[in-house]
Formats: structure tokens, C-alpha cells, sequence
């Protein structure tokens, strides 16, 4: 009896330049924005049409709402992508790229884009109050700063 399992292979590869938080020419560029240019660079370097891809999974560890897997998809005009992000923290571009080679492994998707993204500069935060205090004084608050994820 043969395997009916299809092979999943990185076809196509991009990256941005590497920032410094807070610092540079990349520092006020929300990771939407860093993950655009990567993505249609991808597109194009693979050979393929925007129609053949089944879905982009995109990893960021400090997300700030919403789909942006998805996000991503429209603004490039794959509208036909549904899109998943992914957010297991130091490991999420891997297990973006392991959940795309997974979904071609299973027969469920025929091409992927997948990777990670961040922005440490851009990322919105919150501050998390203390009970029965006021929030007015420093001491007020447990954790000085934490991401919109934070449960």
C-alpha cells in the first residue's frame, strides 16, 4: 500500500533587515507593515501565482489583536487566503512554518506562506493595575508593561 502523503519544501525564502528596538529606520514600522514586503517578495521568488497559495500562517509573539495572517492577505490583495497567526512565543515562526508543512502533509493544502513577525518598537501595551488602588502611582501597578495577548 503507498503513502499518500504529500512533501512539504521551503521554495522560497525573504527576511527584512535586522532592526533595533526603539532605534533605526525600522523602529516606528508597525510588524503588519515589516511582514508586507516579505510576503510579496516571497510570492514572486516562488514561482507561483497569488491563486495557487491555500493559506499564509504568520507568527508574532507580541500580537495586538485581530487575524494578522489576515491583515497581511488583504493589503496584499490574496483575498482568497484566509490566513492564521500563530503565537507560541520564541518558537512561533517555526511552528508557523511546521503548521503550513503540516497542512500540506496532510493533503489539506497544496502551498503555504508561512514565517514570523514582530515589531518590539510598535507593539501596543497596556499596564496592568493593582486591586483596590487608585492607578494613579507607580506602585499601583504589578507588571510595568504587558501585551494585549496577556491574559
Amino acid at each position: 500500500m503507498g503513502s499518500t502523503t504529500s512533501r512539504a519544501a521551503i521554495v522560497a525564502a525573504a527576511r527584512t533587515p535586522i532592526g533595533t528596538a526603539r532605534r533605526g529606520t525600522l523602529a516606528n514600522t508597525p510588524a503588519i507593515e515589516l511582514a508586507k514586503p516579505v510576503v510579496a517578495t516571497v510570492v514572486e521568488r516562488s514561482g507561483l501565482g497569488a491563486a495557487d497559495f491555500d493559506d499564509l500562517v504568520l507568527a508574532e509573539s507580541l500580537q495586538g489583536g485581530g487575524d494578522s495572517a489576515r491583515y497581511v492577505a488583504v493589503d496584499l490583495g490574496l483575498t482568497n487566503i484566509p490566513g492564521l497567526a500563530v503565537n507560541r512565543q520564541c518558537a512561533s515562526s517555526l511552528s508557523a512554518i511546521a503548521v503550513g508543512a503540516g497542512q500540506i502533509a496532510a493533503g489539506m493544502s497544496r502551498a503555504i506562506l508561512a514565517g514570523g513577525m514582530e515589531s518590539c518598537s510598535t507593539t501596543p501595551l497596556l499596564r496592568k493595575r493593582k486591586p483596590f488602588t487608585t492607578g494613579k502611582a507607580a506602585e499601583d501597578y504589578e507588571d510595568p508593561w504587558f501585551p494585549f495577548s496577556h491574559p
